[in-house]
């Protein structure tokens, strides 16, 4: 029966009454940000894009939500606030409206039109929307939702691999730990297979250095010159283990190869000419050689208390028992740790220059020497020991934490009784001049801080698919940024005009020739823009360089596919990113492989003819092998599919880096930078005037060089044999080093503020707790009484109850399923078995480690949120569609994870549906004149 009376709405559940208020919210969102994609559209944002009479003209149509937030945190953040009202309506109105609506002209394209749908340039962000609604949906309550939040409604899941320090760093594919497992040489079972192999370094060999003699010298008060001794040669013990057969009936062979440095070296040139994508694109480059490999000594670690009956063993004691050389233990679990990341690499561990470089019947033996198998011993005995150190760090870690978390809870529940208690920790930081007097709160929160200071580090720098790129490309701007000249800028400049001088030392136009150039690689012309489109330049060469060898391999240089590279640049240069979209739609409801969809679509140009229907089935085939590829092992049969494979990661990586070139030489950009730099920092050139701001600089640039020098030491191999929570532990104990310069800098910042400036950023936070608090203190100013709306068409009211109980369904199993995507590609990744398998006796406790310290890396926070008023399950969800995002685009996903993504693609389709069809879209109207009201 249709009615237009909502009373039935009182009858839910509070768990039906959150997804709808939920849901009323999201619609709402989604339309006000649609609308932004609109030419002139932030002027529906009111003041100061609009002038009054034209804002009270659109008060009827406002962006209820976006208009609010703008107001209320965007336009008042201090640093933009406390301009004079004329510059900060300049700042609106001549540098950020120009910018968007140019950002949204060049995403309009006739392609609009297409069968009269929404494509994806209009499409809301994820991440945004996600983010504001989390915001708006713990601030807006319905009637029962106090008792949603209260009650144990849905159990919290363990959202261990969503955390920074869950992904390990990208290099390492089999954990040191996974060589503990097996008790001898022999012992296959329990080791740790990738791609049917097991590869070791067990020892390393010594050759002793040459004495060579040195030349006689012409000058005569050298006459008798003795003999210089050379460097000694390092040959390292490589086991490769083989398995075949099936889980119950397999079978193992193993052998041993011993290969120099250089050798390995030589691998990875040849394979940069096999695989000049995959190498470039996929796999980290070859550690370097290391300082100080020079062995570890018994009064570090005692390695012998488990070697006896070894006559061999007093031989290599000196006449003092103290030491036991490990010469190049570092570079020994490095290559260890590279050969792994190049077996997790089908086409490389099955390819004939790997298994040339594994397997040669010249160099192989079967047994190791009794002096190889001692060393093996005491360097399993090492790392060993090494686990045990891991134990007790995180022993002491989690005591550390553990006591943090309860004075953190009572953080928490001060700060939603009194949102100004931040301010007061402020305060107490400007008048504690002694770091060691501070209040064991501002304590508490200042270990935190770094605890998220250090494991965002981690994140920024160690879990990037190109690592060593990434770290190349930031040691190069930090040597090319002008520390010297920026410091003598702050410390002989009138200090009024700092900000403006070194805005225009970095944004200054600079003399352009155009030699041999066209106009639109000479755009930039200020330094800025100058040092990123250099370092983009060389990225572009670098592809250009690996493209041009690709295009020489089959089948990329016979003329019948050249159709497929043609296909391949029309997905990767589309512009509008609206066939692209299609294109992976298509994928994911079909459940197939990305590459081989853009291959034999019709939505992308050229077409193809009957004439190519042998190419591509061809391709489909090699795919078919590819994924076979741990069974059959025939490298060459899946070579159609990996070098047009390779070619489309190397298209996606150019236009990626094509893309922030053009962005860095649009003037529009320029200009924003400038005039952010110069609004959001002329409010603070009073109170730099004040203090020594360039030896707060100097200290940022001590930190810099820092921790440039860690990266440095971990891209050159150390991450190949680092736990996460040693690394992590570096980066904390960096950020100890500098908290002296760092606490002295801020006490003299509060000091000398007299316009409350960074005072007010506090309290300028502290307005988001505020509104978060409005549904303790005040909930009737917040709260959305559906009951009371009017629909804008009668209402069916089973219909209703019966759309909304399937919609909080569709959640759930989205939710289920992305939960379930992401901890089996933590398991792959980690080599970690799901909690509800029982592990057996030969897995290492190093999983039981890892596991517990993911508990720590929680228990800061735990899991319950409700005491700020926000949801576990809205942040849960928040968190998974922010990784959904970012795995759906991936490029190498399995069968398995394939189909989930299918189905959340499925499932995310028929939400979005939802927003505008159905029972629920009849309350748009309704609840936007209700939000209207209470803001």
């Amino acid at each position: 029966m249709l009615t237009s009376d909502l009373s039935f709405i009182d009858s839910l559940t509070p768990t039906q009454e959150h997804f709808l208020k939920k849901f009323l919210l999201e619609q709402q969102l989604t339309s006000e940000l649609h609308s932004l994609s609109e030419p002139h559209s932030l002027q529906n944002l009111g003041p100061p894009f609009a002038n009054e009479a034209d804002d009270n003209k659109q008060n009827d149509s406002d962006l209820v939500l976006l208009r609010y937030f703008f107001s209320r945190f965007v336009a008042t953040f201090p640093l933009i606030a406390n301009n004079s009202p004329e510059d900060q309506r300049d700042f609106w109105k001549e540098t950020v409206e120009p910018f968007v609506d140019s950002f949204n002209r060049k995403n309009m394209s006739e392609g609009m039109e297409r069968n009269e749908k929404v494509t994806k340039r209009h499409q809301v962000n994820h991440k945004l929307l996600s983010s504001l609604l989390l915001f708006y949906n713990s601030m807006f309550v319905s009637k029962r939702d106090m008792e949603y939040l209260e009650a144990d409604h849905l159990k919290s899941s363990d959202q261990g691999k969503l955390q920074k320090l869950a992904k390990g760093p990208t290099k390492s594919t089999v954990g040191l730990e996974d060589y503990q497992k097996p008790k001898t040489l022999d012992d296959y079972v329990e080791m740790t297979f990738v791609n049917d192999m097991n590869l070791n370094i067990v020892a390393v060999d010594v050759e002793p250095a040459v004495e060579v003699p040195k030349l006689w010298s012409f000058n005569p008060m050298k006459l008798i010159v003795p003999e210089t001794t050379g460097s000694p040669n390092y040959f390292f013990i490589i086991q490769v283990t083989k398995r075949s057969g099936d889980l119950q009936h397999y079978t193992y062979r193993s052998h041993f190869i011993s290969r120099p440095y250089l050798d390995f070296r030589h691998l990875e040139s040849l394979l940069r000419k096999k695989y000049p994508g995959l190498m470039t694109t996929d796999v980290c480059r070859i550690p370097h050689k290391m300082k100080h490999d020079d062995g570890v000594t018994l009064d570090d670690v005692s390695v012998l208390s488990d070697v006896t009956g070894s006559s061999t063993e007093s031989s290599m004691l000196n006449k003092k028992g103290i030491k036991v050389k490990f010469h190049r233990e570092k570079l020994r679990l490095a290559l260890r740790g590279y050969l792994n990341s190049l077996l997790s690499k089908p086409e490389i561990a099955h390819c004939d220059v790997f298994d040339g470089f594994l397997d040669d019947k010249n160099r192989n033996f079967s047994k190791l020497s009794l002096a190889q198998e001692l060393d093996f011993i005491q360097r399993m005995q090492l790392e060993k020991s090494r686990l045990d150190t891991q134990q007790e760090f995180q022993e002491r870690t989690a005591k550390v934490v553990y006591a943090l978390t309860h004075d953190f809870d009572e953080f928490k529940t001060q700060l939603v009784r009194e949102p100004q208690q931040l301010t007061a920790l402020f305060e107490e930081l400007g008048h504690t001049k002694d770091r060691e007097k501070v209040s064991p709160l501002l304590r508490t929160f200042v270990e935190w801080c770094k605890l998220e200071v250090a494991a965002t580090l981690y994140q920024v720098f160690l879990t990037q698919d190109n690592l060593s790129e990434w770290l190349a490309k930031c040691r190069k701007f930090h040597r090319l940024f002008p520390y010297n000249v920026c410091y003598g800028i702050l410390k002989y400049t009138n200090p009024v005009r700092i900000m403006s001088r070194m805005v225009d030392l970095l944004l200054v136009n600079m003399p352009s020739f155009s030699w041999g150039k066209s106009q639109n690689e000479n755009k930039a012309h200020n330094l800025l823009s100058m040092i990123f489109v250099m370092l983009l330049d060389e990225d572009l060469e670098d592809y250009l360089k690996e493209r041009t060898k690709l295009m020489e391999l089959e089948p990329l240089n016979l003329p019948e596919y050249q159709i497929f590279i043609e296909r391949i640049q029309c997905y990767v240069r589309d512009k509008e990113l609206d066939i692209s979209e299609e294109v992976k739609e298509e994928a994911l409801s079909n459940g197939e492989n990305l590459l081989i969809t853009i291959l034999k679509t019709d939505k992308l140009e050229p077409v193809l003819q009957d004439k190519d229907g042998p190419q591509m089935k061809a391709i489909e085939a090699a795919y078919s092998s590819y994924e076979s590829l741990d069974q059959h092992k025939i490298i060459d049969a899946t070579a159609n599919y990996v070098n047009l494979r390779q070619l489309w990661q190397l298209e996606v990586r150019r236009r990626d880096k094509q893309m922030l070139k053009q962005l860095w030489q649009e003037e529009e950009l320029t200009l924003l930078i400038k005039k952010l730099l110069t609004l959001f920092f002329q409010p603070m050139m009073t109170v730099m005037k004040k203090c020594d701001i360039h030896l707060a600089f100097r200290d940022w640039q001590y930190f810099m060089n820092d921790l440039m020098d860690e990266l440095s030491k971990l891209d050159e191999g150390d991450i190949f044999y680092m736990s996460s929570v040693e690394m992590f532990d570096r980066f904390k104990t960096l950020l100890d080093k500098h908290e002296d310069a760092f606490w002295s800098f801020m006490h003299n910042l509060y000091m000398k503020d007299d316009q409350r400036i960074f005072l007010g950023i506090v309290e300028w936070i502290e307005t988001f707790l505020v509104d978060l608090r409005l549904k303790f203190v005040a909930p009737d100013h917040v709260t959305i009484d559906v009951a009371r709306f009017t629909p804008s068409e009668p209402i069916d009211e089973d219909l209703f109850v019966s759309q909304l109980d399937s919609r909080i369904q569709l959640v759930l199993e989205m939710r289920r399923l992305l939960k379930e995507y992401l901890r089996n590609a933590a398991h792959q990744d980690a080599d970690i078995l799901p909690d509800d398998v029982n592990e057996t006796s030969g897995n290492s406790r190093q999983r039981a480690i890892t596991s517990e310290w993911e508990k720590i890396n929680l228990g800061i926070f735990g899991s319950n949120n409700s005491g700020f008023g926000v949801a576990a399950a809205d942040v849960e969800d928040y968190n998974l569609m922010a990784m959904h995002s970012k795995t759906a685009d991936g490029m190498d996903e399995d069968a398995a994870h394939r189909e989930i993504l299918r189905k959340v693609a499925a499932l995310d389709s028929q939400l979005r549906q939802q927003v505008t069809r159905g029972e629920l879209g009849k309350l748009k109207a309704s609840t936007r004149i209700c939000l209207q009201n209470l803001l």
